[in-house]
């Protein structure tokens, strides 16, 4: 019998550095193919189903607390990850280091291509958090 997961138990992964990164919400975790039409001529009614070539990149846009500590920002502005970018969702929240993951989505050919902090306000407590947008070539899922 197949049991339904949680989503929030994750964390995105940089690149072979390997750095971990704890993230407070992950958006874009979505592939898009577009298709053209092409109709036959003459007396039968046949469509052509071709695929178009990829228009734009996958947007993935990370959520994140910012940290007291960090000696380096992980993702500043610009920065190109030539090695695959992982968001790793483990199981019922489960976090030893021996049960496998649920589910990994790879992210290849990222580019950090904008990044916004939350605003500030004296009357209304809450932490500090950054937004990032990854731009992608390709992403693809592993189970």
């Amino acid at each position: 019998m197949s049991q339904a997961n949680t989503n929030t138990d994750f964390i995105l992964r940089l690149g072979k550095t390997g750095a971990e990164i704890g993230c407070k919400s992950i958006q874009g975790l979505e592939e898009e193919t577009e298709y053209e039409y092409i109709q036959e001529g003459g007396l039968n009614n046949y469509v052509h189903i071709r695929r178009k070539p990829v228009l734009r990149p996958v947007a993935l846009v990370i959520e994140r607390y910012v940290m007291d500590g960090e000696d380096e920002d992980p993702m500043p502005c610009g920065a190109v990850f030539a090695d695959p970018v992982a968001v790793i969702v483990k199981r019922d929240g489960r976090r030893s280091p021996q049960d496998a993951p649920f589910l990994e989505y790879h992210f290849y050919g990222c580019v950090v291509a904008k990044k916004s902090y939350s605003g500030l306000n004296a009357e209304e407590a809450s932490l500090l958090t950054e937004t990032v947008t990854l731009l992608c070539q390709y992403m693809e899922m592993k189970r």
